[in-house]
């Protein structure tokens, strides 16, 4: 089955040395909550005959990535320009565009979490 895998990088050293194992996972698991529900914003439904993408969203065990698990989930995020979406303001590349808006705001998930 294809789909889209994003990675959230949190391997900064001194984030490491604050921060119990434990504290980190908290934080690592609300980042990765956030950047799933505000992507989700962004992703296209899909065909309704088939799929619906929102609801096909995984996130890793150890929430070191989030998922959308559908067969053409991979085509749809890497789509290319000129491809037309029923749903407004939804389209290719829907992490890299909710990290443009939301940045801050999965920072802060992150921090409040791992008590920062």
């Amino acid at each position: 089955m294809g789909g889209v895998k994003i990675k959230v990088q949190t391997n900064i050293i001194k984030i490491h040395k604050k921060l119990s194992k434990s504290a980190f996972q908290r934080g690592r698991r609300a980042l990765a909550n956030q950047v799933g529900a505000d992507s989700n914003r962004f992703v296209p439904a899909g065909p309704p005959q088939k799929y619906n993408m929102r609801k096909k969203q995984l996130i890793a065990a150890d929430s070191s990535s989030v998922t959308w698990l559908v067969p053409y989930a991979h085509r749809q995020y890497y789509a290319p320009a000129g491809w037309t979406y029923t749903t407004p303001g939804t389209g290719p590349k829907w992490v890299e565009v909710a990290k443009t808006k939301y940045m801050g705001k999965w920072v802060n998930a992150f921090k409040k979490e791992a008590g920062l």
